[in-house]
């Protein structure tokens, strides 16, 4: 993966919300839906504020107070997954891509690292579900 790489969230395919504290991302296009550990919902916030996948590495590296060789490979891993679960997806950049807004994160546990628990029991009910085929109406 690139230092400099950008990501964003997959939409419209890909919509996410924080309840209660917890991450809830929905693939509409798979039928999908996922949670986010700790450490994950700071990568995702990080994501939606635009950071590089450098800046994603030190700030869950300084959240932690931990050497970044330490949670490099476990960013590395999450980054992958997310994409390949089709729920970002690369942002192309131009030389004057803005830097990503400060996302304000304490850990509230000990570091582990991020996961993404990932559920189909809902699947077949998403996927008929016509919410997301919606188009916008026409003006009069």
């Amino acid at each position: 993966m690139e230092q400099s790489a950008i990501y964003r969230i997959n939409e419209p395919s890909v919509i996410a919300e924080v309840i209660e504290g917890e991450a809830i991302i929905l693939n509409f296009e798979s039928g999908s839906y996922y949670s986010l550990n700790e450490s994950g919902k700071a990568i995702w916030a990080d994501i939606l504020a635009g950071h590089c996948r450098e800046d994603i590495h030190a700030r869950l590296s300084a959240s932690y107070a931990l050497p970044s060789a330490d949670i490099d490979g476990d960013v590395d891993r999450a980054l992958q997954t997310l994409l390949d679960e089709q729920l970002i997806v690369p942002v192309e950049q131009t030389a004057g891509s803005p830097a990503g807004a400060a996302v304000d994160f304490r850990p509230e546990q000990p570091y582990a690292a991020p996961a993404l628990q990932k559920f189909t029991d809902l699947q077949e009910l998403l996927l008929l579900d016509p919410i997301h085929e919606v188009t916008p109406a026409a003006a009069p």
